[in-house]
């Protein structure tokens, strides 16, 4: 009763989202109407590279962690380590938020990878695919949307140093969460222990990614709508980020459907009006939604016959 009870209420929720996106189309459906889609082809091929670089970097960054924990990586080439992630990334337009993970903790223990380890890994990834856009967020936002002139410098750097605080603090930070994680959950998160210098390459390369993923985002919206200041085409970009951030936590939403969707809306249409606003949130949409299924398949591509058995529902994972 209770989980219908939740299923009910996600996709209430998710149909209040959408019922916003039309009102705030049906109020601007004159301009709306007068749209023309001309992609600027040398901008579009750059953000298609650039988001693609973005995907490799990630699945570097979870190599390295994983070869952190498990000691040696032999029997997981870096191609493998490609296809595992991205045939299970793509399920999180699943409802339930859970059956990347599953397929994700399925595919390790089938490569020999023990369920623990691979779950303490992929808790310090899913940290940090939270911790980074939020910062880049944070600077944003008090660095140039702040209207209080004198406090955007102040506030930008007290953020900064918070964070690189929690930085070097890392270490005994993961081990509050997992603690947490493991109180609040019935399975249970063992501590393998990970180093600083770990934390801090791993954070290092995620800066490098988003950044990536920043000016990928820059491009597509400069080469579907009429923005050549590079610089508002970044400003653009960081929403984007944010709206994304922003889905991924909220757990009622597969894949963030609606939550992304209406913030993109609301805070490109404020500044840019509302024609940008629906170019660069369908834009976004299809590009990411199409990179996730190119990359699942190229995933599948390279697995093999490896592909069909880590793709299991349900059942139970036990340690290898």
């Amino acid at each position: 009763m209770k989980k219908k009870f939740i299923k009910l209420l996600s996709l209430l929720l998710i149909a209040l989202l959408f019922y916003y996106l039309y009102r705030q189309i049906q109020q601007n459906i004159s301009s709306l109407a007068q749209i023309s889609i001309a992609p600027k082809m040398d901008k579009l091929p750059l953000s298609l590279l650039f988001m693609f670089l973005h995907y490799m970097l990630i699945v570097a960054v979870y190599r390295s962690i994983l070869r952190h924990t498990f000691g040696s990586l032999d029997s997981l080439s870096p191609r493998e380590s490609f296809g595992i992630y991205y045939v299970a990334h793509v399920f999180k337009y699943v409802p339930g938020k859970v059956w990347s993970y599953s397929i994700l903790m399925n595919a390790m223990l089938k490569k020999g990878f023990s369920v623990s380890k691979t779950l303490f890994s992929n808790l310090l990834l899913l940290i940090l695919n939270i911790t980074t856009p939020l910062l880049f967020a944070g600077v944003y936002y008090l660095g140039f949307t702040l209207s209080n002139h004198a406090l955007r410098l102040p506030l930008s750097l007290l953020l900064i140093a918070v964070y690189l605080t929690c930085l070097l603090l890392s270490p005994k930070l993961l081990d509050f969460i997992i603690y947490l994680a493991n109180k609040l959950s019935k399975k249970q998160i063992q501590n393998h222990g990970i180093s600083l210098r770990l934390v801090v390459k791993a954070q290092s390369w995620y800066f490098v990614a988003y950044g990536v993923y920043i000016v990928s985002l820059a491009f597509l919206s400069q080469s579907i709508s009429d923005i050549p200041d590079f610089l508002q085409a970044l400003q653009i970009a960081v929403i984007c980020m944010i709206s994304m951030t922003t889905g991924f936590l909220a757990l009622f939403a597969p894949g963030g459907i609606g939550v992304q969707d209406s913030l993109i809306f609301a805070q490109v249409s404020s500044g840019f009006g509302a024609e940008t606003a629906l170019l660069i949130m369908l834009a976004f949409r299809l590009m990411i939604f199409v990179l996730d299924i190119a990359c699942a398949v190229l995933g599948l591509i390279i697995l093999g016959k490896q592909g069909k058995s880590i793709i299991q529902f349900g059942g139970k994972l036990h340690e290898a």
